[in-house]
């Protein structure tokens, strides 16, 4: 071969080793930069995510409070109306908050019934929509015994909000 052939394949073939290295260096850091980036939106958008149901829970959790701030100067009405204005109330707090399914309140039985002796037992006035209606129901449950894996005997146990 002629000199200017091999100085030209030389530069050629350097020139490639040169610009594959420098095209190799730049795909593998913009990889590293890809999956840092990455990572820190996946982040950001969990931590709103979260602020946000946050936010929701928090939001839940007062109006829980007030329902019970409502309920807590009707201990000395009569138990037939009582019942009435739980039952009205629950329903407002549904009409009022179209998210949610269902509200309900418990009382134990030994605290709103004066003859009641044993440990166990409740009232429970549910309201709940249903084929977009609001419905109210009062039951009385657990008069046989504690129910131990239901969530009213665990949030009555740990005393928690639940």
């Amino acid at each position: 071969m002629r000199i200017k052939a091999k100085i030209f394949l030389f530069i050629i073939i350097s020139s490639s080793v040169i610009f594959a290295g420098v095209i190799g260096f730049i795909i593998f850091r913009y990889k590293e930069y890809s999956l840092a980036e990455a990572n820190r939106l996946a982040g950001l958008y969990a931590k709103n995510a979260s602020e946000s149901i946050k936010s929701t829970l928090e939001k839940d959790l007062r109006v829980c409070e007030t329902i019970s701030l409502s309920f807590s100067g009707l201990h000395n009405n009569p138990a037939i109306q009582k019942e009435k204005i739980y039952s009205e109330i629950l329903y407002s707090v549904l009409k009022g908050y179209p998210e949610y399914l269902s509200v309900w309140m418990s009382w134990e039985l030994k605290y709103i019934q004066p003859d009641y002796a044993m440990n166990y037992g409740r009232k429970q006035t549910i309201a709940y929509r249903e084929f977009g209606m609001i419905k109210t129901k009062t039951d009385t449950l657990d008069i046989d015994g504690e129910d131990f894996e239901s969530y009213y005997y665990e949030s009555k146990t740990s005393k928690k909000d639940m």
